[in-house]
């Protein structure tokens, strides 16, 4: 919703820089909690670039299930498991380790990508790239 529509209707008539920020803030504010809101604002940013930079959604779609799936995870071995604190922290080292793995392979998508010729940008994303 935010990077697939929003960002994208947005881009169509503003700067990247303002479209990544509004559809950042929005995406914030959809998670209600304001410590969930800080985060997602960063974390909203980050995947704005990312999905304006390489044409897609689909890392920041790997990067935001790894990120919700992890804290998933944890919320339900803390509440059902009743795990030794080694094991808890094997648990939360696995779940950073994913979400770096995630975090470098956008890096790398970032670093590798190389934007279309001129010709093969539709007009209306050509004006504002």
């Amino acid at each position: 919703l935010f990077r697939g529509y929003i960002q994208q209707r947005l881009l169509e008539r503003w700067s990247p820089v303002r479209a990544i920020g509004v559809a950042s803030c929005l995406f914030a504010l959809a998670h209600i909690d304001p410590s969930a809101i800080a985060l997602a604002l960063v974390m909203g940013v980050w995947f704005g670039v990312i999905a304006w930079r390489v044409r897609s959604i689909g890392p920041t779609i790997a990067c935001h299930a790894s990120v919700n799936g992890g804290i998933n995870i944890w919320r339900l071995i803390v509440k059902f498991g009743e795990l030794s604190e080694a094991t808890q922290v094997v648990c939360v080292l696995l779940i950073l380790l994913l979400g770096l793995f995630f975090f470098a392979m956008a890096c790398r998508m970032l670093v590798d990508y190389e934007p279309p010729p001129p010709d093969e940008i539709p007009a209306q994303v050509a004006v504002v790239v």
